[in-house]
């Protein structure tokens, strides 16, 4: 058996790893990490690229906006071969992009991006006893509704919220036990 760790030694250990957790640092317009606090980066580091605006990073600059509302008031197509590829390397907003900038410019008078939500997906999904009570209630009545699960699981323990149609089908797809 290993020996347990004395009191300095977690001590030892939590400081340490206090000491090398990365601190987030805004170069440019994204952020960067450095395993050292208080070092900045020298002058001319490249920022790390984020994620385009089409996979979930920060909106279009308001240039590119306002490149779309210019050619849409001038009459210049938008469904051009160059634009096409530029937006095949995701270089150029995308035509259901370019519509919706169009909406709002006509609704609202502006292109000015909206501001994040925070929105995400739920956290509680169906973990633990109650993942096994759903199992048990499968292999007795594969047949049966989302509904049915979900009162059968509710019933199984009432302290606990009711679970949605969606997480029930998450559950059942991850572990492997679809409706037959």
């Amino acid at each position: 058996f290993l020996p347990l760790p004395s009191r300095s030694s977690r001590r030892h250990q939590y400081e340490t790893k206090q000491r090398t957790v990365p601190r987030r640092h805004l170069v440019g317009r994204f952020p960067t990490t450095t395993m050292r606090p208080g070092l900045r980066q020298p002058l001319g580091t490249f920022a790390e690229a984020g994620p385009h605006p089409s996979r979930g990073g920060n909106p279009y600059s308001d240039d590119f906006r306002n490149d779309v509302i210019t050619r849409y008031q001038l009459g210049i197509p938008l469904d051009t071969p160059t634009l096409n590829a530029l937006r095949d390397e995701y270089a150029y907003p995308s035509m259901q992009t370019c519509d919706r900038y169009i909406t709002q410019f006509h609704q609202v008078g502006h292109v000015r991006p909206k501001m994040a939500t925070g929105n995400h997906a739920a956290e509680r999904e169906v973990l633990g006893q109650a993942l096994i009570h759903l199992a048990l209630f499968r292999c007795v009545h594969p047949e049966a509704s989302i509904d049915h699960a979900s009162t059968y699981l509710f019933t199984m323990d009432p302290m606990v919220l009711p679970y949605s149609p969606s997480q029930i089908v998450r559950a059942e797809e991850e572990g492997c036990f679809y409706h037959l």
